[in-house]
């Protein structure tokens, strides 16, 4: 199941190199469908990353799974998402 966010949910990353905007662009069920999604960015050439409660992708997926773009990448990513529903 897709859950396309319409909240936008902004941070900033804890890394001193990139302090950079990122954005939550939607929600998953399954790591499966979060690595389909981001494929589907990847091949827009819109970097993006999968983040869960339980830790870094790929191994500690529980609970929601995110998936995070930069925010100057957040428009497309959600309209890419949108059109794959």
């Amino acid at each position: 199941m897709v859950l396309v966010m319409e909240q936008t949910l902004k941070y900033r990353r804890g890394y001193e190199s990139d302090s950079s905007v990122i954005i939550v662009v939607a929600r998953y069920n399954s790591p499966l469908e979060a690595e389909i999604a981001k494929n589907i960015l990847a091949c827009a050439g819109i970097p993006s990353d999968i983040e869960s409660d339980g830790g870094p992708a790929p191994y500690n997926y529980c609970g929601k799974i995110r998936l995070v773009v930069r925010e100057e990448h957040s428009r497309q990513a959600r309209t890419l998402l949108r059109i794959r529903e």
